[in-house]
């Protein structure tokens, strides 16, 4: 089992794929198109890899995320294991993505968390350890 895809309503579409490709070059459209939906027309995107893929939905009303993350009813953010979590940092501080988290503490893995300029959250986590147990572990 696996996630194949997950779909989000961003504030601004093109800003969306600018982002995630800045951060993981490999990702790639896999599709557009406009759809409607209750009378209202928007533009999506499938952007990823042959196997999985983020469906970005352009909005129909609020261009801004109305969510208070992590205390609402919603998505507190999307997470993507990366393989050089060094270079996903520079390449988004280099092009004026905001830091918002960085986690070094623990052994086998490390995590940072970006704020795209809608305010959306999005984490990306780079593993030291191929063992399972190491990666999953949240006691420390």
């Amino acid at each position: 089992m696996q996630v194949e895809h997950v779909n989000i309503t961003v504030g601004d579409i093109t800003e969306a794929v600018n982002f995630l490709t800045t951060a993981m070059p490999e990702f790639a459209i896999r599709g557009e198109g406009d759809s409607e939906s209750n009378g209202k027309t928007y533009h999506w995107i499938h952007i990823g890899t042959d196997e999985s893929y983020v469906a970005l939905q352009g909005p129909t009303a609020n261009t801004r995320a109305s969510l208070e993350r992590y205390a609402d009813v919603g998505t507190n953010h999307i997470g993507f294991v990366v393989e050089d979590i060094n270079k996903v940092v520079k390449n988004l501080t280099q092009s004026g993505y905001e830091m918002t988290s960085d986690n070094q503490e623990h052994p086998a893995r490390r995590r940072v968390y970006f704020e795209t300029r809608d305010g959306l959250e999005w984490e990306f986590i780079q593993y030291f350890s191929t063992e399972l147990s190491q990666r999953n572990d949240y006691k420390i």
